[in-house]
């Protein structure tokens, strides 16, 4: 789950298109956004414990990054 979350978070909208249409998937000309990709493995995990799991484990390469606080946006409409 977290390698599908860095490719998300590095991969160009360009090769998501061509991605996608390996599986015959039709994405906007212009942009990749909602689209849902299933990448469950049977678990939950909340964005705070997502953040705090990539947060302490990037810190073994660069302890800066363990002094990193989670900075939260204004709450989204429900």
């Amino acid at each position: 789950m977290i390698q599908a979350n860095e490719l998300a978070a590095i991969t160009s909208t360009k090769d998501i298109r061509e991605r996608a249409k390996l599986y015959n998937m039709n994405l906007p000309e212009n942009k990749a956004i909602n689209i849902v990709f299933n990448v469950a493995y049977g678990g939950n995990i909340t964005l705070n414990e997502l953040f705090v799991a990539l947060r302490d484990n990037l810190a073994k390469y660069d302890p800066l990054i363990a002094n990193i606080p989670v900075k939260f946006g204004q709450e989204r409409d429900r």
